[in-house]
């Protein structure tokens, strides 16, 4: 036996279209009644209560031969809204897709920008000048496998005018801990690297590129001086490898300058005092580093300082001196009297350098010397004229300062001195100064903040 259904539909409009009525009641009745054998007639008639119109149902009532149920259009309408949620929750997943599409096409073309313009800057000369006998064997066993190196162009921690620096991971040992020797290098495996790539790759930027390498192998391992881990060929870009830092000393100072904030004096005094340790090192070996400045002295968040960019290192002769040609390009307001005016380089015109360093340092990353033309340096030099005493700077340290500053180099104190000076202040206030109270939790601190 079929059931047969009867439709009741009421609606408050006093309309009198009746018109469409069934056709209506049927077509959106089709989306609620369940198909079987026995309801082969959906709708067996439509009993009008009141006056109704086509689309204005308040309500409505389905039954059969034994009951009467109430229905409200709310069951089409869930059917609907669900409908919508999954077309809707499609379209964003859709979108999602695309965005990320576009955001790895957008990586990848950055990626090949970065390094199609340093390929075009770097000319055709690199290959063959480091491959034309320029890298024996004390330089090859530096070498690592680009295939063990991974950078990351995405984060940038320095970049100068001739080389950037990435944040990378390195696979494997490091070639420094088969060199050096040392226990300490061997935590070197598997770490996290710094890599710096030049930028600009002419007959000078070689000759930077193979003296970083020679420093590096002459000093070996020293707490206080970065640590050449190794170098590669990055798509035929000669690059070095380093340990991992966190900033440098210009941006930390100028950190200071931002938060208008005074830095402790303890900790300056400490980095200080690496510096001259690292510098002591340096000059025991014969070397001269004629570039040091703020900006060259990287920091960890422990506040190791370690001296960095050995680029225009040179060798001194039998007398302690270098004297250098005109075709180098040098940090003029970072000079000695000696080097601006006769290009003679020494330990004694570090130690210049290590003065203005700390003025810098001081002067919260001021350009040493603002207010004197290039042009007018030496003269200005010669007239006996120095850099001014800033209010920060403690009396006992400014006249350490002022040492470094004699017009005659011989007058000058070594790095070996200063040490010992700059200790004895610090041993006024601590003791234990120096490297082993780098791990103090109240400095550790006071970096991270």
């Amino acid at each position: 036996m079929k059931r047969h259904l009867d439709i009741y539909l009421y609606n408050s409009d006093m309309s009198t279209d009746y018109g469409n009525i069934y056709d209506q009641v049927h077509k959106n009745f089709q989306k609620i009644l369940v198909d079987d054998e026995n309801s082969s007639i959906r709708l067996n008639h439509v009993n009008i209560l009141g006056n109704l119109i086509d689309h204005n149902f308040d309500s409505f009532f389905v039954s059969n031969q034994d009951s009467v149920q109430p229905t409200t259009f709310e069951k089409i309408q869930k059917k609907k809204n669900l409908t919508w949620v999954w077309i809707l929750m499609s379209v964003l997943i859709l979108l999602f897709l695309i965005a990320a599409g576009i955001a790895l096409v957008l990586y990848r073309r950055r990626r090949s920008k970065i390094i199609h313009e340093i390929k075009r800057k770097r000319g055709n000369t690199v290959i063959s000048q480091l491959e034309s006998g320029n890298l024996d064997e004390s330089r090859k066993d530096l070498f690592v496998d680009i295939k063990n190196l991974e950078i990351d162009f995405e984060t940038i921690i320095g970049k100068g005018s001739t080389s950037t620096v990435y944040c990378g991971k390195l696979k494997g040992p490091a070639p420094i801990q088969k060199t050096s020797g040392s226990f300490e290098t061997q935590k070197f495996v598997d770490c996290k690297v710094v890599i710096k790539i030049g930028n600009d790759f002419d007959q000078n930027s070689v000759e930077k590129f193979l003296a970083e390498i020679d420093a590096a192998r002459k000093i070996g391992f020293e707490k206080n001086i970065s640590c050449l881990l190794g170098w590669t060929f990055f798509r035929e870009i000669p690059s070095l490898i380093f340990e991992p830092v966190d900033w440098n000393l210009l941006e930390w100072t100028r950190n200071y300058r931002k938060k208008k904030e005074n830095f402790p004096e303890k900790i300056i005094l400490k980095i200080f005092w690496q510096i001259c340790s690292g510098m002591e090192k340096v000059a025991s070996v014969g070397l001269i580093h004629r570039d040091l400045a703020s900006r060259n002295i990287l920091l960890t968040r422990t506040f190791e300082a370690k001296i960095a960019d050995f680029g225009l290192c040179s060798t001194c002769d039998e007398t302690f001196i270098y004297k250098a040609g005109l075709e180098k390009k040098l940090p003029i307001r970072w000079l000695s009297m000696e080097a601006l005016t006769e290009r003679v380089f020494s330990e004694f015109s570090d130690v210049w350098s290590f003065g203005i360093l700390c003025h810098e340092v001081f002067s919260f990353g001021q350009i040493p010397y603002c207010n004197v033309e290039i042009g007018d340096l030496v003269d200005f030099l010669k007239s006996g004229k120095r850099l001014e005493r800033l209010e920060n700077i403690p009396e006992n340290f400014w006249k350490i300062m002022e040492s470094c500053w004699r017009e005659e180099r011989i007058e000058r104190p070594t790095f070996s001195q200063l040490k010992g000076e700059i200790g004895i202040i610090l041993e006024t206030e601590n003791e234990n100064y120096g490297y082993l109270s780098y791990q103090d939790e109240a400095l550790s601190k006071d970096i991270t903040e």
